[in-house]
């Protein structure tokens, strides 16, 4: 089927470029693919050769120069003047491409919210992309006051006024509680690794970063050349609309911090600083140049915290310094930092002294550079992109129409429920947490297989979902966790907070016996215990360590380094592991490579005897 997708961008380049991509591949299949976004941007997708459609908004500039409030206190008058206007606009267009062939696609941003009624309304399919990290701090901005929740207020004036323009019923009268009925219809794909939020870097393929196209405008005059005696310093001033008193301190800063360390600095974004001396051949500044061909030269790179920026230096295994200020910025800066590639510096504290002795610091100490060395072969995933546009076209997703909630939340389920979700989006009957709790665990029991790698622990969980109808949940596997509805409540988990509670209700809600295969017990034993605490069951595989090694080689030798890093951690939090699942140990495979059955396993499960052995079998 010939497929028409409309890619909605609000923000800025970093997440345009990875929209244009995933459209070069889904217009290599031959689906017919329009992107539309600032009009500053017109010259960049022509350039990929992707159709191309102006944000419809009175104003081109407005947003973008006045970009900056909506990290203030002044959110409200930005939403009221061009939010309002902007998703008016995209719901009318949306309107009027509507039809059988349509499919919407958009990144996941608060200020957008033409998609959701278009879902709502026109029952166009709708698939959102997560550019950042699920937020591990709470939102940016200012302290739990009564200006805050005057913010809120200003936030549902603007929903309001944009459903009067728009002019059928809202039926949802606030715009939070819209997004919460729609959580788990509209899937939402991730486009970063799953180790930038806590997992391990994963050999099979799996979600990744999304490069930039091959085809960008570069700037014509020739890349500037450092000397080679020198370090190098790139300082990239951040997002377009966000610069206005922050683009000239930020600037001459990183010139006198040049100066000082006597090092060759490269410029990048905003306007021109007013301090660069022309004579100076060590600082050199441009409005736009391809990150891969400045970082590629450079030694540390000092940027603004975005997302598309951090992936490319860890490419080129760069240390970073972050000065995250708007939007995600901090958010991605502290998954950085606990990644072990960046060092956060507060914008405020960013002086010529204090930069330069981090940087100093930096260029004597490899820890940043030789951690982003080794997760650079894991930063980019060839396969991943043909996997979403593969999967995005095999796929229709079926008209849904949201009833009103007001009215009859049962019919909303129900009609969750009919609905013929395909792989990328299941859709599951919900259940209130009081209904969840009051059902008898004992009858859909939910078990936590753990344990050394190789022993056979996955295998065993995919024969309970093929052979004894338990319901399968692969952490490793995020388009899976999308399926069942548990990519939210599973990153909500890893969260500085560690709530539990969603994800397991989630599962509670599947009305079958349900494994979890996820081998990151070790360095988790919290989290682990507060889903103990929630009535789920954890096993842990055993088996000979070195058959195990054996067993691994000879599917991919590029994962014996993860396994005798992961056993060593192991060895180390055996007393915690001991105190975490008592007699709930299998011991799966022994030392000549014999797995136990699967069968026997599953009856020492149920019944909790003692632990297998393969001699036993």
């Amino acid at each position: 089927m010939r497929i028409r997708y409309l890619f909605v961008v609000v923000g800025s380049l970093g997440d345009l470029l990875p929209m244009l991509t995933i459209a070069q591949g889904l217009k290599s299949l031959g689906h017919d693919v329009t992107i539309m976004a600032a009009h500053r941007y017109a010259n960049i997708a022509s350039s990929c050769e992707i159709p191309f459609a102006s944000l419809p908004t009175s104003d081109q500039t407005f947003g973008d120069r006045e970009k900056h409030l909506l990290s203030t206190r002044y959110i409200g008058l930005w939403l009221l003047r061009y939010g309002v206007a902007l998703n008016s606009g995209v719901y009318r267009l949306m309107q009027n491409q509507a039809g059988p062939n349509l499919m919407i696609l958009t990144v996941n941003r608060p200020n957008l919210w033409a998609d959701l009624y278009a879902f709502c309304h026109l029952g166009i399919p709708v698939v959102r992309f997560d550019i950042d990290p699920p937020w591990c701090l709470g939102p940016v901005g200012l302290p739990e006051t009564h200006t805050t929740a005057a913010l809120a207020i200003k936030w549902q004036i603007a929903w309001a006024r944009s459903a009067r323009l728009l002019g059928p019923k809202a039926r949802v009268g606030h715009l939070s509680r819209l997004s919460r009925y729609l959580s788990r219809a509209i899937p939402v794909v991730p486009l970063y690794p799953s180790w930038l939020v806590g997992g391990a870097p994963d050999t099979d393929g799996g979600p990744s970063f999304v490069p930039s196209p091959a085809s960008l405008p570069l700037q014509t005059r020739a890349i500037w050349v450092p000397d080679p005696k020198r370090p190098t310093v790139a300082f990239i001033a951040g997002t377009d609309g966000t610069l206005s008193g922050w683009n000239s301190q930020f600037f001459a800063t990183s010139i006198e911090i040049c100066r000082t360390l006597d090092c060759n600095g490269i410029l990048l974004g905003g306007n021109a600083p007013a301090d660069l001396n022309d004579d100076d051949t060590r600082v050199h500044w441009s409005s736009f140049l391809g990150l891969d061909e400045v970082l590629e030269r450079a030694d540390v790179v000092v940027h603004h915290g975005g997302i598309g920026t951090a992936a490319v230096a860890i490419r080129h295994a760069v240390p970073q310094v972050l000065l995250p200020r708007v939007f995600a910025q901090p958010s991605n800066a502290r998954w950085l930092e606990r990644v072990g590639v960046a060092e956060v510096v507060e914008p405020g504290s960013f002086t010529v002294e204090h930069g330069a002795s981090i940087i100093r610091s930096i260029l004597r100490d490899c820890r940043l550079r030789d951690r982003a060395s080794f997760l650079s072969p894991h930063c980019y995933n060839d396969s991943y992109v043909s996997d979403i546009c593969r999967r995005l076209s095999s796929i229709m997703l079926p008209p849904l129409r949201l009833p009103t909630p007001a009215s009859n939340r049962t019919q909303l389920r129900g009609s969750c429920a009919a609905s013929s979700w395909p792989a990328l989006a299941a859709c599951h009957p919900a259940e209130t947490s009081q209904g969840v709790h009051s059902r008898s665990h004992d009858r859909n029991p939910i078990y936590l297989f753990c344990g050394i790698p190789g022993v056979g622990k996955s295998t065993f969980a995919r024969w309970l979902g093929e052979n004894e109808g338990f319901t399968h949940v692969d952490i490793e596997r995020t388009f899976a966790l999308m399926r069942l509805g548990l990519s939210k409540p599973w990153h909500r988990m890893l969260s500085p907070k560690a709530d539990v509670r969603p994800f397991v209700i989630r599962m509670r809600s599947f009305g079958t016996p349900v494994v979890i295969d996820w081998r990151c017990l070790p360095q988790c034993v919290s989290i682990v215990r507060s889903m103990q605490d929630m009535g789920i069951i954890v096993w842990w595989f055993d088996g000979d360590v070195q058959a195990a090694r054996r067993s691994l080689a000879e599917r991919s030798t590029d994962a014996l380094d993860r396994f005798d890093r992961e056993v060593s951690f192991i060895a180390d939090m055996r007393n915690e592991i001991a105190s975490l699942v008592g007699g709930r140990v299998l011991k799966a495979l022994d030392a000549q490579g014999n797995h136990v059955a699967a069968a026997d396993m599953f009856r020492s499960i149920v019944g909790y005897g003692t632990a297998l052995t393969a001699a036993d079998s």
